[in-house]
């Protein structure tokens, strides 16, 4: 949408040989009766002639999108003159706007002319900010004479151009769970950007919802992209002061702003400190254009409760404790939450993996404690294990992570080779084991000559207790050993098929 402000500004009367003649003439340009639901003044360009009253007391008016501007009026000619052309001049360039005034019979009365302008009048589309001009003139001929244009106005109005702004909600942005403790976590943006430079924004009004605790200085800036890069650190410049204190059912105001509204379009994000303890979810909104207070600029969308976020956007999960340990060959992961907030369940990660889920509590502002054991774990590696919240809206967030070594010096008690039964035996038996912690293991059976005649397992064992079964058919009757080896330590053990 373009929009104009009009201002009467300089009446000119030509010398014209007619000039007489025209005194009682006038011109008036309006935009119709009224424009988006508010009334426009009918604006009315008088010649010198026109009294105080006929020219009203107006000094400007918003005209709106020139879809449609109409031009009217009343000339009068001498009674031998038998056509009428209407001309306008747009920054003293003729444009193709040419009218033909149709004659009353009743010339010796005037010309009169009641005429409209429809839709190709791009009057200022390109133009910068700043003054133009609109000149009407007029050109009358009878059968002897023809007056061409003429180069100088009878009738004559500036406009200033100012900037057409578009805005843009928050309603398909989601900034993520809020992370406890941090300062300057994003709770919603929105959009603006202007078809002329010069506009600026001077103030903004914003509404906060949701039930929340523990939130504090809230702050407005702007970016040129879509990610928050907040100084001092980072590009986004902040807008305004920060208000210290949540205003809870009040709007943030932020006031004496001097932020340039670019061509080229700026985000605007809205952030809060999120304080260790805090709790709950918060959503923002622009409740109406009023709230976006504008210089050099109109706002042509209608706002109504713009939100700034897809939905309300909750605190995460006040971690208070996440530690790794080693036990015995396995890794037991340990977390305490504070409190949680539509909490629906976690997940374990392992060097970046999801190894397990793990439900969550809800919402509740109490205590709780979660474990999980990975027992997946091979000696001499070094892992990376963390944690992330999903709330019920299935937003993830990530938690700090820890790494842990699992130490290949194991004691002799984590394997077990268990006694063969039966034994003697024909033509199967059982050999057990046992392991406190996973590791890398061969189970071998040899002849009394030193000779491999079968393998039972070659591969990683986890933590556990196992039977294998050995089925000798194949073999003739005798003593064989049974050998397994798991890392660094060795069990062995006799048994004897009887056939």
């Amino acid at each position: 949408m373009k929009r104009l402000l009009l201002i009467v500004n300089m009446i000119l009367l030509c010398g014209l040989a007619f000039s007489a003649e025209l005194e009682d003439s006038y011109v008036y340009i309006y935009s119709g009766s009224s424009f988006g639901g508010k009334e426009v003044v009918t604006t009315t360009i008088y010649n010198g002639s026109a009294t105080d009253a006929e020219k009203g007391d107006f000094q400007k008016a918003v005209l709106g999108t020139l879809t449609n501007l109409y031009m009217g009026g009343k000339i009068t000619a001498p009674a031998d003159y038998t056509t009428c052309v209407m001309h306008v001049y747009i920054d003293d360039i003729k444009s193709s706007i040419n009218i033909d005034i149709p004659v009353s019979p009743e010339a010796s009365l005037g010309v009169v002319f009641e005429s409209t302008m429809e839709s190709n009048i791009t009057l200022f589309d390109g133009r910068n900010a700043g003054e133009h001009f609109v000149k009407v003139c007029f050109s009358v001929s009878n059968e002897e004479e023809h007056m061409e244009d003429p180069k100088e106005g009878l009738y004559e109005a500036s406009f200033t151009k100012i900037a057409d702004i578009s805005f843009t909600d928050g309603s398909s942005f989601t900034p993520g769970q809020l992370t406890v403790g941090n300062e300057a976590e994003v709770i919603g943006r929105f959009w603006m950007d202007s078809d002329i430079s010069g506009a600026t924004l001077t103030g903004v009004s914003i509404d906060l919802d949701g039930t929340r605790t523990g939130f504090s200085n809230i702050e407005l800036w702007s970016s040129s992209d879509g990610s928050f890069d907040p100084v001092p650190d980072g590009l986004d410049p902040q807008l305004g002061s920060t208000i210290a204190t949540d205003p809870g059912a009040s709007p943030a105001v932020f006031s004496s702003l001097t932020k340039s509204i670019s061509t080229s379009g700026d985000y605007y994000f809205l952030t809060a400190d999120v304080d260790i303890e805090a709790s709950g979810s918060i959503r923002a909104y622009i409740g109406e254009a009023a709230d976006l207070t504008v210089t050099d600029g109109v706002i042509g969308e209608t706002i109504s409760s713009a939100p700034l976020s897809a939905s309300e956007v909750p605190t995460s999960i006040c971690l208070t404790s996440f530690v790794a340990t080693l036990n015995k060959g396995k890794v037991d992961i340990t977390w305490i939450t504070a409190s949680e907030t539509e909490n629906d369940h976690f997940l374990v990660y392992r060097d970046g993996e999801v190894i397990a889920q793990v439900e969550g509590n809800g919402t509740c502002t109490e205590p709780h404690n979660y474990t999980y054991t990975d027992a997946m774990v091979q000696t001499g590696s070094v892992y990376e294990y963390k944690i992330s919240d999903v709330n019920l809206a299935g937003i993830e967030t990530e938690h700090a992570s820890v790494m842990i070594e699992i130490e290949e010096d194991v004691m002799l008690s984590d394997f077990v080779l268990g006694n063969a039964y039966p034994n003697p035996f024909n033509p199967s038996t059982v050999i057990s084991m046992q392991y406190a912690v996973g590791s890398n293991t061969v189970v071998s059976i040899y002849n009394t000559q030193g000779i491999l005649v079968d393998q039972l397992i070659n591969g990683y064992v986890v933590a556990g207790n196992y039977d294998l079964t050995w089925d000798a058919s194949g073999m003739p009757s005798g003593i064989y050993v049974v050998r397994m080896v798991a890392g660094d330590v060795m069990h062995s053990q006799k048994v004897v098929l009887m056939k």
